[in-house]
């Protein structure tokens, strides 16, 4: 007979798996964290953090205008003392290029919504131009049709007066005579 695993340890693995999972945070070389960031960050606890800018191992510094006077640590410090590995550092020029494309995408985008527009634009012109053409073609084949209609009835009365003329030869062949 076999024993069923505990529920509670299932959900306590998982939590584990799904950290070892998450790829680790990115810091630009300008970036700075408080202390408990930092601990987080490296793993370290809050005490050898403090310990580290005591001997002086990790620089600090504090923000203008913050007047709680919170402690900033350069991320930069924190792979100095190899306290972060330097792959935590994003490149400069990945941000820059990050950046560039950013704007060179957001200019791609402006000239994509722009060129919609126009087209819309020119879209409903000719549709509205396709409409009057068709207005036109309509005009145009009820008047042919007017006229061959009034053709064909004068046709019709001539046929039918010339063959009611005695100088007509059909007339004679068929005995109508006037």
């Amino acid at each position: 007979m076999s024993v069923p695993t505990q529920p509670s340890q299932q959900p306590a693995q998982q939590p584990a798996q799904q950290l070892a999972q998450q790829p680790a945070p990115r810091y630009r070389p300008d970036a700075a964290l408080t202390k408990s960031e930092a601990a987080q960050a490296t793993g370290a606890s809050v005490d050898t953090i403090k310990r580290r800018i005591k001997d002086g191992t990790l620089a600090t510094f504090t923000r203008d205008g913050d007047n709680r006077g919170t402690l900033l640590i350069p991320v930069t410090d924190l792979v100095a003392a190899g306290l972060l590995g330097a792959d935590a550092l994003v490149d400069v020029a990945e941000t820059v290029a990050t950046a560039k494309h950013g704007r060179e995408a957001a200019a791609l985008q402006h000239a994509t919504d722009t060129a919609r527009q126009e087209l819309a634009v020119r879209a409903a012109a000719l549709e509205a131009q396709v409409a009057g053409l068709e207005q036109q073609l309509a005009l145009v084949i009820a008047d042919r049709d007017f006229h061959r209609d009034s053709h064909r009835d004068l046709l019709s009365r001539l046929l039918e007066t010339q063959l009611a003329s005695p100088a007509h030869p059909l007339a004679a062949a068929t005995g109508k005579a006037a």
